[in-house]
């Protein structure tokens, strides 16, 4: 039964235009918190599984309705931060200069 919210149910269901956590579990009849120990119970494999489509499922909608702006784009965003996707860039330097004279820094930034 989940694994039929998962290919398609969810969007004949109330307000639900991607496939959520919290989507499957009234679909199931439980609650959201039953659902997410049921993810991580080794007995249930199958489960697991069926989690992981959802996940990816829920993922390609939003980059693909997001792009096209079938889906407002800051939520997309804000969803898609749950993937591991952001919009922050790393300007981390790894580079010690400490130890550099005044003669070796300018002639590192060409001066």
């Amino acid at each position: 039964m989940a694994d039929e919210y998962v290919d398609g149910a969810y969007s004949q269901l109330d307000d639900d235009v991607v496939p959520t956590n919290m989507g499957l579990a009234p679909f199931l009849g439980v609650a959201t918190s039953t659902i997410e120990k049921w993810g991580t119970d080794e007995d249930k494999p199958l489960f697991s599984g069926t989690l992981a489509r959802l996940q990816e499922k829920q993922k390609k909608l939003l980059l693909n309705k997001g792009l096209t702006s079938e889906f407002n784009s800051n939520i997309a965003k804000l969803m898609l931060g749950n993937h591991g996707y952001s919009d922050k860039s790393d300007n981390k330097h790894t580079h010690d200069f400490s130890n550099k004279t005044d003669d070796e820094l300018r002639s590192i930034i060409g001066q």
